[in-house]
């Protein structure tokens, strides 16, 4: 007995079968992440040291060096750069592909310990960050203005009274206020403090001892107690005792002048070209972006209702709503897919009943690859949903193939049960062959190394499961369903179908023939359309990663030497000015300002909604960028989500060179003006 006429026999241990299938499948689907891109881990480190008031030169020799000659021992390191500037050393390491990203983090701290000796000891402990593949926006951003507010009010606002609502909400890994805090400004007296005979390194010294807490023990051996010595407001720091000069004490507020401030020099942020503040809420790798862009709505609602009406607060960033409407199209196409199929299987068939045969293998087949997913701990992300989209057209075959050849059967007369136990006998390594087949074809896409290999993973194990469930379904499932189809099975719907397939199997076979007669012809006509292809595919334009509308753009502002904050707004003030025509087309407007430049960024409308994309307006606003003098602004768009970066961290289409030399910085930046203008005059 072959072994499809066991399943066709027993038909409660096929729907069983089939049935287990649907909801380990269903239960895999409840614990998967939710994603746009599958996760890409790129080995990629930044690590930062600050080193207040030191020159650039002074931080290179004694951080930068000392740092990179133990980094440059790591493991695995494929590439190492630094970037130092006034009391800052910033490092970044690029690793090998295989090395992940927490030996690299446990390498570097071990590193970094072994460089402690030869840092200076005032040196604050260096910062270790993982290089992300985002595009530098947070997840979520709300943003906060007012009419008579400032900075620092509104900063103070939102830490008491909106930052823990916030990070509160499940899934959300960190809340971060980009603003301009409260800083406590101590503004010395340089003639005082000569008179009295204090140096600065007094001063900082009795501050830091003004802001210890000490434990004392406990109370009654229960209850934990230290002393607090703590100071806050300006009069704490204004009775700060500095030393005793012939019998009188010396206060700090005889030497300087103590105010409660806003800080100017850190950062600064516009809102909808008014002065304002963000919070930043980023979420947890293993959380679904869809509950928690609910979740932080439904909490804006509910905090926005209870503001201070000096206070303005708004949703300017969502980039959940990219990733819905991405996850949205797909189920659109997986439809469409479903019934393009069905419509040309009932083309052909014109039976209802069987036609609903591949209907019910297409969520069989779908419904399970999920569970592969699950097994390989993958997601739901838009290459895995593409990989059902492709698997609908192919999980059908083998039930199509199954179908067809038990109704060949039926209508010589046989009974559908004697037809299914027949047909089902005859095709049964026909399915088994076609299912490894189609399986193989995009198997080795799950050895591809790198990054390009673990984008496309989840995409290959997908469609792969999908299509080997295909296979199990059809030997299972579909000769029972097609042992019971009516014994009177013909094509009796729209019997006019026949003579336009039976005219287009005479149109073909015309042809075909004359494709035989005359070879040579052929043979030219074949060669010419290869040539053809050839050539198209030399003209068409070319691109490492696809580009689409994220609807994002902005306008980089590099750092201006010897300009403080209020130069660089002035700057960003004109920019937004510039921009504004385009406000039609924009939800929000926010602007971001600090010691390393400026970012312009409009997050437009959804695509209906709209008339131009990023990149058309990025391409008219770089005209007007190159009129302002002594600055290289640069417009850019957001075109892509894939989690790819190049080795330096920058995006694939981008060329980046490195340039070195045994000379000075000076003559290193003569030469690269002189590149520069090259490069600009062969545009």
């Amino acid at each position: 007995m072959n072994f499809t006429d066991f399943f066709i026999k027993h038909p409660v241990i096929t729907l069983v079968i089939n049935a287990m299938i649907i909801a380990f499948g269903v239960l895999s689907f409840e614990g998967l992440l939710l994603r746009e891109y599958p996760k890409v881990e790129t080995p990629m480190l930044h690590i930062r040291a600050n080193y207040p008031n030191a020159s650039a030169a002074l931080v290179e020799n004694a951080v930068t060096n000392p740092l990179e000659s133990k980094l440059a021992g790591i493991e695995g390191l494929q590439k190492i750069e630094s970037n130092t500037s006034y009391g800052q050393s910033d490092i970044t390491l690029v690793f090998k592909e295989g090395m992940t990203i927490d030996r690299a983090m446990v390498a570097a701290r071990d590193a970094i310990g072994a460089a402690k000796g030869a840092l200076p000891k005032t040196l604050r402990e260096p910062a270790i960050f993982k290089i992300g593949t985002s595009n530098g926006l947070p997840f979520m951003g709300i943003a906060l203005s007012s009419t008579s507010k400032n900075a620092g009010e509104l900063n103070h606002y939102a830490e008491l009274f909106l930052k823990n609502q916030f990070k509160s909400v499940e899934g959300v890994a960190s809340v971060e206020i980009w603003g301009s805090p409260y800083m406590m400004e101590v503004s010395l007296d340089p003639k005082k403090l000569y008179a009295l005979g204090i140096d600065s390194q007094e001063i900082l010294s009795s501050i830091s001892k003004k802001t210890q807490n000490f434990p004392t023990g406990k109370f009654q051996d229960k209850t934990p107690t230290f002393l607090e010595n703590t100071i806050s407001k300006p009069e704490d720091f204004q009775n700060i005792f500095l030393k005793e000069k012939q019998g009188t004490p010396i206060f700090l507020s005889t030497v300087s002048e103590i105010g409660l401030k806003t800080q100017k020099d850190g950062f600064r942020i516009r809102v909808n070209q008014k002065p304002g503040l963000m919070l930043s809420i980023e979420r947890t790798p293993d959380s679904n972006p869809m509950n928690i862009s609910s979740e932080i709505t439904h909490k804006f609602q509910d905090l926005k209702k209870n503001l201070p009406k000096d206070i303005e607060m708004s949703l300017v960033i969502d980039q959940s709503n990219f990733i819905k409407a991405s996850l949205k199209n797909l189920g659109i196409s997986i439809v469409e897919a479903i019934f393009l199929v069905l419509v040309i299987v009932f083309i052909f068939l014109r039976n209802l009943k069987a036609t609903l045969i591949p209907l019910v293998t297409i969520p069989i087949s779908l419904i399970g690859g999920i569970i592969f997913l699950k097994i390989c701990g993958f997601s739901i992300n838009t290459l895995t949903l593409l990989a059902m989209v492709l698997a609908v057209g192919l999980v059908v075959d083998d039930a199509i193939v199954i179908l067809e050849n038990i109704s060949k059967y039926i209508e010589k007369g046989l009974s559908p049960l004697e037809a299914a136990l027949k047909g089902s006998r005859e095709m049964s390594f026909a399915i088994i062959a076609m299912t490894g087949t189609l399986a193989s074809v995009y198997m080795p896409l799950m050895f591809i190394p790198g990054a390009i290999g673990q984008l496309f993973i989840e995409f290959a194990v997908a469609l792969s499961g999908s299509v080997i469930l295909s296979g199990i379904v059809a030997l299972t499932l579909s000769p029972l369903m097609c042992s019971k189809l009516d014994g009177n099975h013909q094509r009796k719907l729209l019997p006019k179908i026949d003579t336009y397939l039976e005219n287009i199997d005479i149109f073909y076979m015309k042809y075909l023939d004359l494709t035989f007669i005359h070879k040579r012809k052929m043979i030219v006509i074949i060669i010419g359309l290869l040539l053809f292809m050839v050539g198209l595919f030399m003209i068409i334009s070319k691109a490492p990663i696809p580009k689409e509308d994220r609807g994002i753009m902005g306008v980089s502002i590099p750092q201006i030497k010897g300009k403080n904050m209020d130069d660089l707004e002035q700057v960003m003030v004109k920019i937004e000015e510039k921009l504004s025509p385009y406000l039609e087309n924009t939800k929000s407007m926010f602007s971001f300002m600090g010691p390393w430049g400026g970012e312009c960024i409009l997050i437009l409308k959804d695509h209906g909604e709209r008339s131009k994309n990023p990149v058309q307006i990025a391409q008219e606003i770089g005209p007007q960028m190159e009129k302002f003098p002594s600055l290289d602004l640069w417009p850019w768009s957001e075109d892509t989500g894939l989690p790819l970066r190049g080795q330096g961290g920058g995006r694939l289409d981008q060329v980046e060179m490195t340039v070195s030399t045994p000379h000075s910085y000076r003559e290193l930046l003569n030469s690269l003006d002189k590149l520069k203008s090259t490069i600009n005059e062969k545009k």
